[in-house]
């Protein structure tokens, strides 16, 4: 790259600086501008840390508002690094710092007591609720407390979020599955429990499915890839055809896995103050396997 392009590329920077951080910023640029000779790596390290300055106010405001403040620092780094492993194309480690970010988020919700009564409560509630009356079969609001009903086996809570079968014991795989503690439950598993009662508050619809599906699918191939450049374990055929699909096109990835974190952020922000609500519906209506 040659100087004129330096200088465009600063330029850029330089244009865009507007909060009193920036201005700081500014003025860290020219004073190292103005005290040492400039080589291209210099300029480099300048334009790599104006950037990183830039990643980090993007994350501030990406975080600003999320209910848990005190895990707030460790996401706001993770995202720093994430988007620096994005400019570089490290898809890896971008998936790793990504994943970090859910894990954190997922692990300190699964350790709150009021999720944790909710979940142990609701298991065998139905996984939908329904959007219309039972005797005039009009269209109603939906509610929590309205919840489908069908004559033959309810689909419940804990077979939505335990798809998937028992080779080894008699006892029904979900059942099984919901007695183990919430912040025990495996890291697939945590992440659908909060799109559940997060994105969805406990009020999924038959035609959320799809949605549901969708979001959760993309967690679990993020899950899948926050290992992409561990060396040394062999694949199973599922966990290489995830690899070999997203290969493909890891453009696409980036910016897909970009809005799978956004969403589940978002749905947190959305979800943690209706928490209270649902845990008066969990209590009245206790289910607990």
């Amino acid at each position: 790259m040659d100087k004129e392009q330096y200088k465009q590329r600063l330029h850029t920077l330089v244009v865009q600086l507007k909060s009193q951080e920036e201005k700081e910023l500014l003025d860290y640029l020219l004073s190292e501008l103005s005290t040492m000779p400039i080589g291209a790596e210099k300029i480099e390290q300048i334009y790599e840390y104006c950037i990183e300055k830039n990643a980090r106010c993007q994350a501030e405001q990406f975080y600003l508002g999320f209910p848990i403040r005190e895990i707030i620092p460790s996401l706001v780094n993770d995202f720093v690094r994430m988007e620096m492993f994005r400019r570089r194309d490290n898809f890896g480690d971008f998936c790793l710092a990504l994943y970090q970010q859910i894990e954190g988020i997922t692990n300190q919700l699964c350790i709150n007591r009021t999720l944790d009564e909710i979940v142990g409560n609701m298991w065998e509630e139905s996984a939908y609720i329904s959007i219309y009356d039972d005797i005039s079969k009009q269209a109603i609001s939906p509610k929590i407390s309205v919840r489908e009903k069908v004559k033959k086996k309810k689909y419940s809570i804990a077979d939505l979020i335990f798809p998937g079968k028992n080779r080894d014991t008699k006892t029904p795989y979900a059942v099984e599955k919901a007695k183990k503690p919430l912040q025990n439950q495996f890291a697939n598993d945590k992440m659908r429990i909060i799109v559940y009662y997060f994105e969805y508050s406990a009020m999924l619809k038959n035609s959320d499915y799809e949605s549901y599906n969708k979001f959760t699918s993309s967690l679990n191939d993020i899950y899948q890839c926050r290992n992409w450049n561990h060396r040394g374990s062999k694949l199973t055929e599922w966990e290489q055809a995830i690899f070999d699909r997203i290969e493909l096109n890891r453009t696409y990835y980036y910016l897909h896995f970009l809005g799978t974190l956004a969403r589940y952020v978002r749905s947190v922000i959305t979800g943690y103050p209706k928490l209270g609500e649902i845990l008066q519906y969990a209590k009245n209506n206790s289910n607990r396997v």
